[in-house]
């Protein structure tokens, strides 16, 4: 598994991995316990960081049932481990370097590597890195500081171990503040392409249903999508009075804008062709822990009331333009203050 990479034209500008490098890489950034002293982790590192040569290179070959690997590092950050490195005698200098590195190994067993152990510990001869060197650059942090190391050799005997799972209820905390746009959609309404197109600032668009919000009385329905504009993830029927909100359900369904037309209806021109447009506008953003809490009852607190806000015109989750809700009668309008130049260009 330690076979190199294809060469590529692409590799002068991109970094380039064995596969037994890539596997190692989703332990990057991982914490390892160190026994009392705390914790150690590996970070990938860039040539700028291994700039300057080791100035006492040390190779430590470490072993397991799953792999086998030899890390480069330099002394002159651990000078216990220097000093061990000028034992004469091979076995007792691997020996006592294998003492100093215990807590450092025993923490690899998170990573399913509980039988890592030192083999080998030498003074490398040279540090010397060619521009075209395979080896895997990284840092080492931990207890001891930081220092530059390389991978030098790494093969896999077995399949690799899956990296640590985060723990669970951590996750979902972390996920729970994120916070998710909610956008208040005040009506919706079938357009024909030419209308569209034809509308202009001063223009008022009416045929928006008896349903529809009314600002006379700055009351109305409402639906509320939460998530991306341009496909909310789910939606949520409401009551709006006076700036308030109150959710009358939580159906968990996608937002579909999908036209009802006959499908083996005769083509018709695209000026004829009608699109679901909408009124829509930004209110606020909800923590995914609050949002996964709404029940039909509970009422949200808009920053805005609806009559002075400024309303997207949307189709599809394409803004066309822009405008202010307006009472025609018993009907509402919206104004059009500007349309979008993109739109104005189709």
């Amino acid at each position: 598994m330690n076979h190199g990479p294809t060469p590529s034209p692409l590799d002068a500008h991109l970094r380039a991995f064995t596969p037994a490098e890539a596997v190692l890489t989703r332990l990057v950034g991982t914490p390892f316990s160190d026994g009392d002293t705390g914790a150690w982790q590996l970070h990938l590192a860039d040539r700028a960081d291994h700039a300057a040569p080791m100035q006492a290179p040390l190779r430590l070959a470490i072993r397991a049932s799953q792999c086998v690997v030899d890390v480069v590092i330099d002394g002159t950050r651990h000078p216990a481990l220097h000093a061990i490195s000028l034992e004469g005698d091979a076995e007792r200098r691997t020996a006592l370097a294998g003492l100093w590195l215990a807590p450092m190994l025993d923490g690899l067993s998170a990573a399913g590597l509980g039988d890592a152990a030192l083999t080998a510990f030498a003074p490398e001869h040279t540090d010397a890195l060619p521009p075209s060197h395979p080896a895997l650059l990284l840092r080492l942090e931990g207890p001891h500081g930081e220092t530059p190391c390389r991978i030098a050799a790494l093969d896999w005997h077995h399949a690799p171990p899956a990296p640590p799972m985060a723990d669970r209820n951590t996750v979902l905390a972390q996920l729970g503040v994120i916070g998710l746009p909610i956008h208040a959609r005040v009506a919706s309404r079938q357009c024909a392409m030419a209308t569209l197109q034809s509308l202009a600032p001063g223009d008022v668009l009416l045929g928006w249903g008896l349903r529809a919000y009314r600002p006379d009385t700055e009351e109305g329905a409402v639906r509320l999508t939460f998530g991306n504009s341009r496909q909310p993830h789910f939606t949520a029927h409401a009551h709006y009075k006076e700036g308030t909100v109150t959710i009358l359900d939580v159906p968990m369904l996608a937002d579909d804008d999908t036209p009802t037309a006959d499908e083996a209806a005769d083509g018709i021109a695209v000026e004829a062709l009608e699109v679901p447009v909408h009124l829509e506008l930004a209110v606020m953003s909800l923590p995914l822990a609050e949002l996964a809490a709404l029940v039909p009852g509970h009422v949200l607190q808009l920053p805005v009331l609806l009559r002075d806000a400024t309303v997207r015109l949307v189709c599809h989750g394409q803004t066309l333009g822009h405008g202010q809700l307006v009472a025609v009668g018993d009907h509402l309008g919206l104004q059009i203050s500007a349309m979008s130049a993109r739109h104005a260009e189709h």
